[in-house]
């Protein structure tokens, strides 16, 4: 137990409380449509950008690994300075601001392809700058939330979130191998740029009014603001092993994030519409875990759902370098790794996310997740470049064989910590931040 913190009442425990749903209330009905919106778009971007390389530009292995770490690289810097801003400014701006930068950069992929200038340099930079508005957006959203929907419901507000993004996961990849196969890879990028334009509207129309930022934010420069942040989050019992993990997963997720399209593609000789379907289905996974999140963690304890969840993905991740043969096959082991890690990963962020969230005091609600943004950049664009080229030297099959190993083994830090004796979300801990 982290000293100063207090316990929520009981009926946090589970994400369940004998108020009305969060989607009765006007306000998180328009939030989370937009999300749901966004998310779907995002997705499509997401697994779609790779594609255009690859078919538009002949992007190779270390190419694409190079890709995903520029995507990545924002979180490194980008992520404790935009906890800072998300500390000294109204949040919900920022959101606004973010959604309608990446609507209007996105929409430059099909501009160009329809004038023939397409470049990978091009698509470099749409994945670095859109990059660096999604992690502004993502730690401004993640501080914003407690106060938008209160503390005493942030497990299920985050489990509405994560809904969403299942939602997204589902129709997203589907339609991105639809629209590629009858508009093209550029024009099917220009969906993404309108869904964001909808999150935008969904999140300007919200008529409760933001809380006015804490000074606590705004008294030392950005960047000793961002360092500070750093050490509190690393010496935090709670806060530093969920850091680490984080990190180390991020650094074999980017193994994933490098070589699955190319790996789906020419290894596995599958088409661009099977690679949607495929991604599509881990949206069920995620649609499926959302409403359990509560029911799991009352079950078996929130320490011990995220050691559990993390365990379990390395060894459901073996799946992926498994797959092999006829079409079928390959296809059934790919779907069955998409379906449950995405069910075991859902699980994990919204537990995650919710205690960082019920232990960081309001004020330093941004560069806590900045901090543990930069964790997952950091260590995510070093995997992408690890991964493209050791799937350029060796193959798909070893790089994932090393990711699903290196996934499991992260749940190391909890285990060893304080957070495997959480039993649910404990209070704001302000003695671990004066």
């Amino acid at each position: 137990m982290c000293s100063g913190c207090i316990r929520p009442s009981e009926p946090e425990v589970g994400g369940q409380t004998a108020e009305p749903s969060l989607l009765r209330q006007r306000d998180f009905a328009l939030f989370i449509s937009g999300r749901a919106i966004s998310e779907i778009g995002s997705r499509i971007t997401r697994e779609g950008l790779p594609i255009v390389a690859i078919l538009l530009t002949g992007a190779t292995a270390p190419a694409l690994g190079v890709m995903a770490a520029v995507s990545a690289l924002p979180y490194v810097f980008m992520g404790p300075l935009s906890g800072v801003l998300a500390d000294r400014r109204h949040r919900r701006p920022i959101l606004i601001a973010a959604d309608l930068a990446r609507a209007a950069l996105l929409l430059t992929i099909p501009a160009s392809a329809l004038m023939h200038v397409l470049s990978f340099v091009q698509i470099l930079a749409v994945a670095f700058l859109a990059g660096a508005l999604t992690v502004t957006f993502r730690v401004a959203d993640q501080a914003w939330l407690p106060g938008f929907v209160s503390r005493s419901r942030l497990s299920e507000g985050n489990g509405y979130i994560g809904a969403a993004s299942g939602v997204g996961e589902f129709v997203g990849p589907s339609a991105m191998g639809a629209l590629i196969q009858w508009l093209g890879a550029p024009l099917a990028i220009a969906f993404d740029a309108f869904s964001y334009l909808a999150s935008a509207l969904s999140l300007w129309a919200v008529r409760k009014p933001e809380q006015t930022p804490e000074p606590g934010g705004g008294r030392e420069p950005a960047l000793s603001d961002a360092i500070e942040a750093l050490g509190k989050v690393r010496s935090h019992p709670l806060l530093g092993p969920i850091f680490l993990t984080l990190a180390v997963q991020a650094l074999f997720g980017g193994f994933f994030e490098a070589l699955y399209e190319i790996y789906a593609l020419r290894t596995l000789h599958l088409n661009p519409f099977a690679l949607g379907l495929l991604i599509t289905s881990g949206g069920l996974g995620a649609l499926a875990a959302a409403p359990l999140v509560g029911r799991i963690t009352r079950r078996f304890g929130l320490g011990p759902t995220l050691i559990g969840t993390t365990l379990l993905q390395g060894v459901v991740d073996l799946l992926i370098p498994a797959a092999g043969g006829p079409f079928i096959i390959a296809f059934s082991f790919l779907f069955t790794a998409q379906v449950a890690g995405d069910f075991l990963g859902t699980i994990f962020e919204i537990g995650e996310v919710t205690l960082r969230q019920s232990i960081t005091p309001d004020a330093w609600l941004g560069r806590v997740n900045g901090s543990m943004n930069f964790a997952s950049g950091i260590m995510g664009m070093a995997g992408a470049l690890v991964g493209g080229l050791l799937g350029g030297i060796a193959g798909g099959h070893p790089a994932f064989y090393i990711s699903a190993l290196g996934m499991g083994a992260s749940a190391l830090f909890l285990a060893v910590s304080a957070v495997r004796r959480q039993r649910h979300p404990v209070g704001v801990d302000m003695a671990s931040f004066e």
